[in-house]
């Protein structure tokens, strides 16, 4: 299977024609990433985002206790194939707000932030979709967090 027939139905790419996911597909390269290696760390400066082909990763969040002041990670998501990871940098024009590691060998998407922000602005339209799917995608966690903690208020 190709590429683009295993991205097709991902959300990230709902409602786009076969002519703008080769536009969009374009803009990133596939990338192998080895077992329990980071893809990116928290706080770093890249904005490309990385869709998930195959395998599992973790997004935590580094803290320090402050009596012992070792470092420790919070996993915050566990991604699988189809998802979405590294959006809130490149939304935000900001640094990494999470690190994320493989946990199994990975196959990742990586889109180059840059480029596909100048596609957006060369083609609004597709530039348009793409931003609702991630809002709809980010919407889709938020609501995950809120069921959970009512869950959890609820116990």
């Amino acid at each position: 299977m190709d590429l683009k027939e295993t991205v097709q139905s991902f959300d990230i790419f709902n409602g786009l024609g076969a002519g703008e996911l080769e536009t969009i597909l374009a803009c990133g390269e596939q990338v192998h990433i080895g077992r329990e290696k980071i893809v990116f760390e928290e706080s770093s400066r890249e904005t490309d985002i990385y869709i998930l082909l195959n395998g599992r990763v973790s997004v935590e969040l580094g803290y320090a206790y402050e009596a012992d002041q070792h470092p420790h990670n919070l996993e915050l998501a566990l991604f699988r194939q189809g998802e979405v990871f590294g959006e809130i940098a490149f939304l935000r024009r900001s640094r990494r707000s999470a690190r994320v590691t493989a946990i199994d060998d990975i196959e990742v998407l990586k889109l180059d932030g840059n480029r596909l922000l100048s596609r957006f602005e060369q083609d609004p339209s597709l530039g348009y979709r793409m931003m609702r799917n991630l809002a709809c995608i980010l919407a889709g966690r938020l609501e995950t967090i809120s069921l959970k903690h009512r869950d959890d208020i609820r116990s």
